[in-house]
């Protein structure tokens, strides 16, 4: 069965600790959901028996508007839609109970900043100050308490957030409509998620309940919702010494809701442990998945969101060979060129992706060298000079592997492939980069004696006659590349999928 030789392969890797969650910072996928954002998502539970109350406040130097959307359980429908004005500073409370057609339903709640009450198209708000602009945060914050009424115990969690991001995952700016083209709100797309209890589950008056949620962003002209995904999730559950000892899998239908005791059917606890939840298969487009979890103990309860993962290399892999010449970073969402040919080859203008051409990048003024009107005009069925699609005043098509965005990255995205891992990286004997990239110029004996520079978009703050440019050699940044006639090899990107 995949799933258990997924599942099996996962286990082994989170237990070793080579399992790695995505770093701090604005990237178009993310493993788990922030604590602060541009928008924010909560749980809510208003059935007999359960409460909820959810709270929202404004960081940003600006007055919001925010639409407050209810979903029911599968997320099929929008059960309720608010409207709330928050001032700088400001916060609301927000009670399912109150609102009309909420109660006695659960599922999930989504504060999403808009232009105005008339004009529902999500915006990004301004940040409290200026901050880095890869940074995580955002300017909405706030938690929620989901109560147990038969046992007085209650948990409180901060909500789940995501950013806004460009189609490369940098942060976007203050002001910038939410359209899901050139922005969108980053994915929350792990491919484990993790249980931990601390408590044994066979206690006596323990009660634990797992919350997982899948549902697809769905971005319209007029505005922001979400819908219903259904997903078949595997789990494994793992004692205290890390035996695995019992596997099966799970349906997920929007909001699911469930317990370590299910999940394990007969089989008996014995001790504390973690669950691990993993997918078999991608999660479709625009799809997102995130869990949070509580454990009460009488009338002491805890709760947290779930922790989530990025796959490690060769099981769920960060780099997709997606087997039309191009390769896809889940952790980023970029897309980029793979190259073809043997290093130290003649080169062949013919096909742009030959790794032994070298371009210039200006002639005059630029960006006006090789590099856009040979090498990206080839790969855009002639588009020059960003690769953005257009040329001459006609929109282009049939571009390389059917799009026609390609462009040069800039020198952080060109500095994310880099793979100082990679044995005989930094030796002169294979490149700082996975090989899933195809042959990669490295070296002082790369392509025609020349070494293995890259050419960026990226031109130097402190002198404009020079373009940043990566050394696959030992992956380092060559600051000190002239941009007017020198020619360099080059590897063309796109923003996500």
């Amino acid at each position: 069965m995949v799933f258990s030789r997924m599942m099996a392969a996962a286990l082994s890797l989170l237990v070793a600790g080579h399992v790695a969650s995505g770093e701090a910072r604005a990237q178009l996928l993310i493993a788990e959901p922030g604590t602060s954002g541009d928008q924010l998502i909560f749980f809510y539970d208003a059935t007999p028996g359960r409460a909820a109350f959810l709270v929202v406040s404004n960081t940003s130097p600006d007055t919001l508007t925010l639409q407050i959307d209810w979903y029911s359980q599968d997320l099929s429908q929008r059960l309720a839609t608010g409207f709330q004005v928050l001032t700088a500073g400001a916060n609301v409370i927000l009670d399912p109970g109150q609102v009309q057609e909420v109660p006695g339903n659960a599922g999930l709640t989504v504060v999403t900043p808009i232009v105005s009450g008339t004009d529902t198209r999500p915006i990004v708000p301004a940040p409290l100050r200026e901050t880095d602009p890869t940074a995580s945060s955002g300017s909405l914050v706030g938690g929620f308490t989901l109560a147990t009424l038969s046992s007085n115990s209650a948990f409180g969690q901060n909500p789940l957030a995501r950013v806004a991001v460009d189609a490369a995952g940098n942060r976007a700016p203050a002001g910038a409509i939410v359209d899901g083209s050139t922005i969108r709100y980053q994915r929350i797309a792990p491919d484990l998620l993790q249980i931990p209890f601390y408590f044994n589950p066979a206690s006596g008056q323990l009660t634990n309940r797992a919350f997982l949620a899948a549902f697809e962003d769905r971005y319209g002209a007029t505005g922001f919702s979400i819908g219903g995904v259904s997903l078949e999730v595997g789990f494994g559950l793992i004692d205290a010494t890390g035996n695995n000892f019992a596997n099966g899998t799970i349906p997920v239908n929007g909001v699911t809701f469930t317990d370590l005791q299910t999940l394990a059917g007969s089989t008996l606890f014995t001790s504390s442990g973690k669950a691990l939840l993993g997918l078999d298969d991608p999660l479709p487009e625009n799809g997102n998945l995130l869990g949070l979890m509580s454990q009460s103990l009488g009338t002491f309860a805890v709760g947290q969101v779930m922790p989530g993962f990025f796959g490690d290399r060769g099981q769920n892999p960060r780099f997709v060979d997606n087997g039309d010449g191009t390769v896809t970073d889940r952790q980023t969402g970029l897309q980029w060129e793979q190259k073809t040919g043997v290093i130290n080859g003649a080169p062949n203008f013919a096909e742009p992706r030959d790794v032994n051409n070298q371009y210039t990048w200006s002639a005059t003024a630029g960006p006006d060298g090789t590099v856009f009107t040979s090498f990206l005009a080839g790969l855009n069925n002639g588009a020059t000079g960003v690769g953005n699609c257009t040329g001459n005043g006609t929109t282009q098509a049939g571009g390389f592997a059917g799009r026609c965005d390609w462009r040069l990255p800039t020198i952080a995205e060109l500095r994310t492939i880099v793979d100082t891992t990679v044995p005989g990286c930094g030796s002169g004997t294979a490149a700082c980069i996975d090989p899933i990239f195809g042959p990669t110029a490295f070296g002082t004996d790369g392509i025609n004696g020349l070494p293995g520079l890259y050419w960026s978009a990226t031109i130097a703050a402190a002198n404009d006659g020079v373009v940043l440019t990566v050394d696959f050699e030992d992956g380092s940044l060559d600051s000190d590349t002239p941009r007017f006639s020198t020619a360099t090899a080059a590897r063309a990107v796109r923003g996500g999928r």
